[in-house]
């Protein structure tokens, strides 16, 4: 058994880091068994032809069983000071660890108990090979028969393998607490991490028995001889040979099979309250979100918005307990922000707490909501990719909220602390989807899934225009177009119609345009005439685009609705054609009040300083191109087809080069022309309101 003291990194920074304490009770593995040798084989130059048996192997060791250990919490009182005490005890040895710590330094306990694996069996011994037998002698004159050859010598037998031996079991930990200690449960790994810290070994592996030998071969029989015998007429004779000798028995393998060891059991774990004999538990509470409620300054229409640079409130935690035993009564836990999963959720900590009282009761398998609030600041929209046409701002923020279990507390005013913390690690984790309900002060709710990385939260500004600007994009000397801007009220109060004497008055929403000053553009501004049409009070009032921009009011629009910004924009008489302008019409909303120890730089786009400062929610861009009316000619011959392409370098080389001088120098006559503009015919239904209200 080992003890190790080491950092324990993963604590968050706000809190002091602590130690852990590695208590190692884990069984040694059982020894291998050791192969028996391999027998001799049979010589028949030592007259020894029958080979040696292959030897037994030993039989290997049972792992060990993991250590048995009691683990006793307990909040003492010394020298005035509440300390820890960590105390482990084992059957045979005893007080192994007995420390004392401060509430800020309590260090985690990891206590691993397993089985140690048992020793793999061993082999048998293959049996030697019997020697071959002895050849006999062969037959000689005049009358000497051979000899009989000699016998195969048997072979050994193979010596017995042994079975693998049986893994250690898992240890049995107990964890000894009193009633009001028990949040120190949060400090013991086993508790909450019950994997590979008491598993029984592995059993190990069978062994093999030896081979039997091969049995010696027989000795061939002497080779018989004919001979020649008598005078004169001589006769064949033959000596006999000798008979072949008897082959060795094959020796025997060991015929019973052998087997692996079995696993060992997984060891037991179990916590005790002292004070409370009848109760006892297999594991520690464990806690997972469930849902929660968001409530903002600025309700949107749809629940699942929050509105940017908007304080939002999280109330009503709902948390569900997943683990084995009640949550502690007695003590309470508290629920943070975590403030580095998105730049737009900021954490204020402005004496504000969620947390589970004490008295909570909350058994396994139960559910309870929290008290208290927390609220983060939204913040503002990062920068777009084009600076002269977006869409209403809209981003995707991710709210993460950690759990913390307090020890005894401390109360600072409003301020709930504790020296004593230590997070719930897996509270986002859940087999089961999480649903987050977003609820503003209208009461209105409604369910946005939050998986295990937390909850997905759309920011935007409660206003939009969603079909860009629509007016007449091409226009000749003198024409008029009606230039037509929606605005949709997205959220759930009115905006619009801002009165600076009223407090009573919705929030200040205005429009403002300005002439686009670029290379590309050469339509001077002073030929360009606009008027707004917002209200019967502002009818006919002109806008001069060559000084510098100013905020348009609009008029009140209640939630739900939208209203249609008409304004009239016209070209003068001498204006060059086919010359360019564009126009920026940019939407503004009043900000919302930024919270204190929030910096945040703000132009102002009014003259009087009475006005509330403005955030821009969205840009919108149209060009505009002076192009002439088509008017039939008598005796025209030729029709110059023009389109919003057409630039005026172009134009003019057609008009003033092509058409009148190189014509005329080569033909010697003038040649009348028509240009036709397509622009207003490729889809003459789409304008033709706009076209109805010119000819009024």
């Amino acid at each position: 058994m080992s003890v190790r003291l080491e950092n324990d990194v993963s604590r968050p920074e706000q809190f002091s880091k602590t130690n852990k304490i590695a208590l190692r009770g884990d069984g040694e593995d059982g020894k291998d068994g050791v192969n028996g040798p391999a027998g001799e084989d049979g010589s028949a130059s030592d007259d020894n032809i029958h080979a040696k048996d292959g030897q037994s192997g030993t039989e290997p060791e049972k792992g060990q069983d993991g250590e048995d250990v009691t683990l006793t919490l307990e909040t003492v009182s010394k020298s005035a000071q509440k300390m820890i005490l960590v105390r482990a005890t084992t059957p045979n040895r005893g007080v192994i660890w007995d420390e004392m710590y401060s509430m800020d330094a309590v260090p985690t306990v990891r206590w691993s108990s397993n089985g140690g694996d048992g020793g793999e069996g061993s082999s048998g011994g293959n049996g030697g090979n019997g020697a071959n037998g002895i050849d006999g002698s062969d037959a000689m004159p005049p009358d000497i028969e051979g000899s009989d050859g000699g016998p195969g010598g048997n072979g050994g037998k193979g010596g017995a393998g042994t079975n693998g031996a049986d893994g250690g079991n898992g240890g049995h930990i107990t964890v000894q607490v009193k009633e009001k200690d028990l949040y120190l449960l949060m400090t013991v790994d086993p508790c909450r991490v019950r994997q590979n810290l008491l598993l029984g070994g592995h059993g190990g592996k069978a062994g093999e028995h030896g081979t039997g030998g091969k049995a010696g071969n027989a000795g061939n029989g002497g080779k018989p001889l004919t001979i020649l015998v008598g005078e004169g007429k001589k006769k064949k004779l033959t000596i006999s040979g000798g008979n072949e000798g008897n082959r060795g028995a094959d020796g025997v393998t060991p015929p019973w099979d052998l087997h692996n060891g079995a696993d060992g059991r997984i060891g037991s774990f179990k916590i005790e309250v002292v004070d409370k004999p009848d109760e006892s538990y297999p594991g520690i509470y464990d806690i997972s979100f469930e849902n929660l409620h968001l409530e903002g300054t600025s309700p949107m229409a749809n629940p699942s918005d929050c509105e940017f640079g908007d304080i939002i409130s999280i109330r009503n935690i709902k948390i569900k307990n997943k683990g084995q035993m009640p949550i502690p009564k007695n003590q309470e836990i508290h629920f943070s922000i975590k403030d580095d999963e998105h730049p737009n959720v900021n954490p204020l900590i402005a004496r504000k707490d969620a947390f589970l009282p004490s008295g909570t009761i909350c058994g396994e398998g139960e559910s309870a909501v929290s008290e208290g609030e927390l609220r983060f600041f939204s913040g503002f929209p990062g920068e777009v990719d084009d600076d002269y046409d977006f869409d209403a701002l809209t981003q995707k923020a991710t709210l993460r909220i950690q759990a913390f279990q307090y020890g005894p507390i401390e109360i600072d005013g409003k301020v709930r602390n504790s020296e004593f913390k230590r997070e719930f690690h897996n509270f986002h984790s859940s087999t089961e989807e999480n649903v987050l309900i977003l609820s503003y002060a209208i009461g209105s709710e409604a369910p946005l899934t939050a998986k295990e990385n937390g909850a997905v939260i759309n920011l935007r500004y409660p206003i939009e225009n969603s079909d860009g600007i629509k007016a007449l994009r091409s226009l000749s000397p003198g024409e008029e177009t009606l230039m037509s801007f929606n605005l949709e009220n997205v959220g759930a109060q009115p905006l619009g119609g801002y009165d600076v004497d009223s407090i009573q008055s919705p929030r200040r929403l205005a429009l403002r345009c300005f002439y686009l000053r670029s290379r590309k553009y050469d339509l001077p501004v002073d030929y360009v005439h606009f008027c707004t049409n917002h209200t019967d009070d502002q009818e006919g009032k002109e806008i001069d685009l060559s000084s510098n921009p100013v905020l348009i009011d609009v008029p009140k629009i209640a939630p739900g609705n939208t209203h249609d910004c008409k304004n009239r924009f016209s070209l003068g008489r001498e204006t060059p054609l086919y010359s360019r302008m564009a126009l920026i019409v940019d939407v503004f909303i009043q900000s919302l009040p930024v919270p204190k120890g929030i910096k945040v730089s703000m132009e102002n786009y009014d003259e009087d300083d009475r006005m509330p400062p403005m955030s821009i929610v969205q840009r919108r861009k149209i060009e505009f191109i002076c192009e002439p009316k088509f008017e039939e000619k008598e005796g025209s011959k030729i029709v110059l087809v023009t389109s919003l392409s057409t630039t005026r370098a172009q134009f003019e080389t057609w008009t003033k080069f092509v058409l009148t001088e190189t014509l005329n120098l080569e033909y010697e006559v003038f040649f009348d022309f028509e240009v036709w503009n397509t622009y207003p015919y490729i889809d003459p239904r789409k304008w033709e309101n706009y076209l109805r209200c010119i000819q009024e």
